[in-house]
């Protein structure tokens, strides 16, 4: 999707949209979007009940 959008914004010489692609981009290359880097993860439910097993 990076690649498309660096075109398009070469295409239309629109270098704002140019360097959200290359943000894209680079997002990709180095693994750094969203939940890659196991930010996103749930800590387990801890058991709260008095009962013993």
């Amino acid at each position: 999707m990076g690649t498309f959008i660096i075109i398009e914004g070469v295409r239309t010489e629109m270098w704002m949209i140019f360097g959200i692609g290359v943000l894209f981009s680079l997002l990709a290359l180095l693994n750094m979007g969203g939940c890659a880097a196991g930010n996103c993860a749930v800590p387990p439910k801890e058991n709260t009940s008095s009962q013993k097993e």
